[in-house]
């Protein structure tokens, strides 16, 4: 009797008590950093073209911009990279900069384009003045 209230006892007491918190996945985490990384990027190129001398081709202006903005486009790259190493442990290295060079290529066209709209608009003639 005594050692099934103890048992009772026992069993009730460790229910009381909460689970040890799990660790936070990686995969979130990664996400965040990649999303974070995207914004600054766009950031930078987008800031580039809203400061830039109206003096040049947009095209050119626009290259310049990129070339300018290339450390936070290697921040992204590797934290894409780092991103799909979670969920595809077996890529190599080498395979991840591909994966990563090939997620930036699909963002840059978009980036590019607003850009340029950025740039361009900001050397058209203001209209709500008519």
């Amino acid at each position: 009797m005594i050692a099934r209230l103890l048992s009772v006892t026992v069993l009730i007491a460790l229910a009381a008590c909460e689970p040890p918190p799990r660790p936070l996945a990686p995969g979130p985490e990664a996400r965040k950093l990649v999303d974070t990384a995207t914004l600054a990027y766009a950031d930078c190129i987008t800031e580039g073209a809203e400061t830039a001398p109206l003096d040049r081709s947009p095209g050119l202006v626009i290259g310049d911009v990129f070339r300018n903005c290339a450390p936070a486009r290697q921040v992204l790259a590797a934290s894409i990279e780092k991103f799909h190493a979670i969920g595809h442990p077996k890529l190599t290295p080498e395979q991840l900069k591909i994966v990563g060079e090939a997620s930036i290529q699909q963002l840059e066209p978009q980036i590019r384009n607003d850009a340029i709209a950025v740039y361009v608009g900001r050397a058209l003639p203001n209209r709500e003045s008519k």
